[in-house]
């Protein structure tokens, strides 16, 4: 048994949605896909509507970078591909909780599709729009991807840390002398 959702996110974008451990159907009827952004794991932002069994998560917990590549071997330039969301794609969540592998892709003629850049963990800002058809719920919303600065980020944050860790150590040394 599967689940799939494919519907216009925007005049030419379209969309999948699959359970762990069902399979994703992605089709162009006329051109090849291309892939825009995609992810594994939960996000609140997606209405499920029941469809994933398993707790649910308190916080987001998606993986980008992974589930691109894995999907982008499958699909990237076919017209039609199967995607069975399995152990192949790594779990951001644990073992526990729902987890979905969410696709954004177009259509487009393969003569002209570009080579998208590998995405660098983007986040999910909505707005509303479009409809998830199958057994999903009436409405849904569009997911965009951006990234500000999340390489700057990555690397700052955790340098910045270690950096105050050593100096609050130098500084109790030091008042222990």
């Amino acid at each position: 048994m599967f689940f799939s959702s494919l519907h216009p996110l925007a005049s030419n974008y379209s969309t999948g949605l699959a359970c762990a451990g069902r399979t994703m159907r992605l089709e162009c009827p006329v051109d090849t896909i291309r892939l825009v952004d995609t992810f594994f794991g939960y996000n609140s932002t997606v209405q499920l509507g029941g469809l994933c069994a398993g707790r649910t998560p308190s916080l987001d917990c998606t993986q980008h970078l992974n589930a691109y590549t894995v999907v982008s071997r499958y699909c990237q330039g076919e017209q039609y591909c199967k995607v069975l969301v399995s152990d192949e794609f790594e779990d951001p969540c644990g073992d526990v909780w729902t987890k979905f592998l969410w696709v954004n892709y177009t259509c487009r003629e393969s003569s002209t599709t570009p080579t998208p850049k590998i995405p660098v963990e983007p986040t999910i800002s909505t707005s509303s729009s479009g409809n998830f058809t199958g057994q999903g719920p009436e409405s849904s919303q569009e997911l965009k991807a951006t990234c500000s600065g999340c390489l700057v980020w990555k690397i700052f944050v955790p340098v910045l840390v270690m950096v105050f860790m050593i100096l609050v150590c130098v500084i109790v040394f030091m008042a222990k002398r």
